[in-house]
């Protein structure tokens, strides 16, 4: 009774009272305490765990979807666009003309019919997909090939789709991938594979907030009830792991002039100039992202009964510096272990080589001309047989 006094006499607009408005603040911020705790508490006895990973699907209008090309921006992320044939040429320093086709799945890949052997389906980012070369000399197509040419009866299938992330592969896998009954999953990871696809990610919390449920519920709801407020924080919670990637390579790798080449501070200006691309792998912010996910996709192809494994694809400049900065690698071997997943590393592979080859292996940071595809297809062909 008087609690309920006190608080009416404050808000009556009677004068100031610094003993009074302390009052009521305490008692305000009791009350909404109180009603959260009920609500978490509510919420942990009568709903289902939420996940670690939470997929926020945002608005379909998010998106204009652009009438030419073969890729299409969909509610759920970047796809191809189901059989589509498309002529490209490419300037320096390609210098070459490409056709894209896709079948009914939206994926660069023949039709899919009745299923003959082992099939391995294949998920990636632009590198798998294959850009810059035509579909019959990608490692996918000539893993086939190698195969095939030792009387196995194996079949690949190009699932792989340029500037997605993980969780965007993640959803390709579930979508699609399951339907076409793989006996192997090969998830090829790029060093930037941590980035956000804009319209399907999964965000993290920060950890204070993360062992909340009803923070994980909200979250979940947002982009539900509110599209425009939802886009605005996911935007903000992913900007905030952006920065803290920037910040955590700043913080621990030196930098400085010279040739990335030979000199290891000039190579780590190399990666914190491109920290939100690939030089982000060098970050553990990346990594607390990423490594869900890939727990994600080991248990859905272990529920399934099929064999999920990880090939990695490095950086040119891993491949040509004088020294070995595999940090990345590492850790995704790491990982695999705790997982009980196989890995194959490509950099150790194409260090060893690459200085004896007459043509370039790569176009750019990271995709390969025709001649890295062909380098890469047996070692891959002969780490997915075993």
């Amino acid at each position: 009774m008087i609690t309920s006094m006190k608080l009416k006499s404050f808000l009556s607009g009677r004068p100031f009272n610094r003993k009074n408005f302390l009052f009521a603040a305490i008692v305000i911020c009791l009350s909404m305490g109180t009603a959260l705790l009920a609500l978490e508490l509510f919420l942990r006895l009568a709903m289902p765990r939420p996940r670690s990973v939470e997929v926020n699907r945002q608005a379909p209008g998010l998106f204009s979807n652009r009438a030419d090309g073969v890729y299409v921006e969909t509610p759920l992320g970047l796809r191809l666009r189901p059989n589509r044939a498309v002529s490209l040429h490419y300037g320096a320093p390609v210098n070459r003309d490409q056709v894209v086709s896709t079948n009914s799945l939206g994926y660069r890949n023949r039709e899919i019919g009745p299923k003959r052997g082992r099939r391995a389906l294949f998920l990636g980012d632009s590198i798998t997909f294959g850009t810059f070369v035509d579909e019959n000399e990608t490692f996918v197509r000539q893993v086939e090939r190698l195969a095939r040419a030792r009387g196995e009866p194996l079949e690949t299938i190009n699932a792989g789709v340029g500037s997605v992330d993980l969780d965007t592969e993640l959803a390709i896998l579930q979508e699609s991938g399951l339907g076409v009954r793989p006996d192997i999953v090969v998830l090829d990871y790029y060093l930037n594979d941590f980035a956000p696809s804009p319209a399907f990610q999964m965000t993290r919390l920060p950890e204070v907030l993360a062992k909340s449920w009803l923070a994980c519920y909200v979250l979940r709801a947002l982009p539900a009830l509110s599209p425009r407020l939802g886009r605005s924080v996911l935007y903000r919670v992913n900007g905030l792991e952006r920065r803290r990637i920037e910040k955590d390579l700043c913080a621990r790798l030196p930098v400085g002039p010279g040739d990335w080449r030979k000199d290891r501070a000039a190579f780590n200006r190399l990666i914190c100039d491109a920290a939100l691309d690939w030089g982000g792998a060098w970050s553990e912010v990346s990594w607390a992202k990423m490594e869900p996910v890939l727990e994600r996709f080991r248990d859905v192809c272990r529920a399934r009964g099929i064999r999920l494994v990880f090939v990695a694809f490095p950086v040119r400049f891993q491949v040509e510096s004088d020294f070995v900065d595999d940090f990345p690698q590492r850790r995704l071997k790491a990982l695999a272990r705790r997982l009980d997943l196989d890995v194959l590393d490509l950099l150790p592979l194409l260090r060893r080589d690459y200085r004896s080859m007459r043509s370039p292996l790569f176009y750019d940071d990271c995709h390969f001309t025709p001649a890295g595809h062909k380098l890469v297809a047996p070692w891959i062909h002969d780490f997915i047989r075993r």
